[in-house]
């Protein structure tokens, strides 16, 4: 399909720094999402396979 709007980053911070323009350089990993899963609430589990760990993300705001 075809994307139905833009997008909004909502979940960072598995790297530091990002190297230079040329994508030479390399970024610190703290993690790398590996896999994802939505719930019946709305929330989403992402499996982190550097850290081991699965993280839950769940939306708190207003809309």
């Amino acid at each position: 399909g075809r994307p139905a709007g833009g997008y909004e980053t909502f979940l960072t911070g598995f790297t530091e720094g990002a190297g230079d323009a040329s994508g030479s350089g390399r970024a610190r990993l703290w993690g790398r999402p590996a896999g994802l899963l939505v719930l019946s609430d709305g929330s989403l589990l992402v499996a982190d396979d550097t850290a081991r760990v699965i993280w839950r993300v769940s939306y708190s705001g207003t809309e």
